[in-house]
């Protein structure tokens, strides 16, 4: 972690609950300073907090807002290209 922090995860069965592969976690920090240097973090944390708020795509107007959230999104990646 930044501040120095260093985190160890256990598991009391590893066979059953096995561990997070520890690339998968070096990847992920890696994506999200990324991420957080391009000032894309709190961009993504509003959309995940709207998407939070769909419950079900059933209603019309929860439809139309996540295709209005993957536009953003896509404009937004595209810029990146």
């Amino acid at each position: 972690m930044q501040d120095g922090t260093q985190v160890t995860f256990t598991s009391p069965s590893p066979e059953t609950l096995p561990l997070p592969d520890a690339r998968y976690l070096a990847f992920h920090a890696a994506l999200a300073k990324v991420v957080k240097m391009a000032g894309m973090a709190e961009h993504l944390d509003d959309i995940i907090r709207r998407q939070d708020n769909i419950h079900v795509l059933s209603d019309e107007s929860n439809a139309e807002h996540l295709d209005g959230l993957l536009r953003v999104a896509q404009k937004h990646i595209i810029a990146f290209d």
